[in-house]
């Protein structure tokens, strides 16, 4: 991904659907709420996001690897000086089971539906959205 796409959730939906556990963000971005939503689309989604910004742009998110969790497993210095970090995708982490084993095969089936299949209605009101 190329910096204003860590903006639209669809592309991380498109990536999940083909079985990516890793997305490579590349950002020249001033703006700390990428990093955020950065963090926020790897823990939605259980994958890994390896960021990769310029070093004057390291104070408002560092170049470094997040977790399938959320949580920043490695960063670079922000010292605005070259730098670059290496961890292991390790899927038998305790640390990410919760997020590997559990959230993202149920998160799978709730995108499915399937979880709540059984819970849906056929009442005119819900299919209707024009009127009260």
């Amino acid at each position: 991904m190329l910096c204003i796409e860590i903006n639209f959730p669809e592309l991380f939906l498109d990536y999940l659907a083909g079985g990516v556990d890793c997305v490579l963000f590349s950002s020249y971005s001033e703006d700390p709420v990428f990093d955020v939503i950065a963090r926020g689309h790897a823990a939605a989604n259980n994958v890994w996001i390896s960021v990769s910004v310029a070093a004057q742009y390291a104070q408002t998110m560092p170049a470094g690897v997040i977790g399938p969790h959320g949580i920043r497993l490695a960063s670079c210095p922000t010292n605005d000086q070259p730098a670059l970090v290496c961890v292991d995708l390790d899927r038998a982490d305790p640390a990410l089971d919760m997020a590997l084993n559990k959230a993202r095969p149920w998160r799978a089936i709730a995108r499915a539906a399937h979880i709540y299949q059984e819970y849906r209605v056929g009442d005119p009101r819900s299919t209707n959205r024009t009127s009260f």
